[in-house]
């Protein structure tokens, strides 16, 4: 019985990393063409963000581009990066959007609920250096 308590320890303990900065900067992309460039800076660019998923899930509207600045902190129950917009379509603006973090390392991608928490996910994955 010990060895079990020992091995279920270890292993929720090895499912509980927290993600880093580290493991959150670079360019995130969807197969529908949005992309979200994280820099070590604190700096973002957003392009092509469905605005149904990230704005207004009932008013539809042309795709988010943008910049601004980010920040990774823990939320309750998921781990955040708060997207504060400086400049949406080219003009000055002061809007906040978050994005859920999931897994750490390798594993890691950003998303948005599609629906109600716990449906399905718009993911966006790592974008991987182009092959020389």
């Amino acid at each position: 019985m010990r060895l079990l308590g020992i091995s279920l320890a270890t292993l929720l303990g090895a499912c509980g990393k927290n993600p880093t900065t580290t493991d959150v900067v670079g360019v995130w992309v969807n197969a529908d063409g949005a992309q979200l460039t994280l820099e070590t800076n604190g700096q973002f660019t957003a392009r092509g963000l469905p605005t149904t998923i990230f704005w207004r899930r009932d008013q539809p509207g042309p795709a988010i581009d943008g910049k601004g600045t980010w920040q990774l902190h823990e939320g309750q129950p998921y781990w955040e990066v708060k997207l504060g917009f400086d400049e949406i379509g080219g003009r000055p603006a002061s809007r906040e959007i978050t994005v859920l973090v999931s897994g750490g390392g390798a594993s890691t991608y950003l998303y948005r609920w599609k629906g109600e928490e716990g449906e399905d996910r718009y993911k966006l994955e790592r974008k991987l250096p182009a092959a020389r």
